[in-house]
């Protein structure tokens, strides 16, 4: 069985994700397009499932 490399997309963080954990622009890979509010991802999720892990 061959494996597929993973394909890395663009990464939306939260801000409540950045500021608990201290976060800034160093800690973040560079798929990182932006920093988002919360009510900014549950408006980006609509019609998605949220799967928290």
């Amino acid at each position: 069985m061959r494996c597929r490399p993973r394909q890395l997309h663009a990464i939306d963080y939260t801000q409540a994700s950045v500021d608990l954990f201290e976060l800034d622009d160093h800690d973040l890979v560079e798929q990182v397009q932006d920093v988002i509010t919360v009510g900014e991802f549950y408006e980006r999720a609509v019609g998605g499932q949220i799967v928290y892990t």
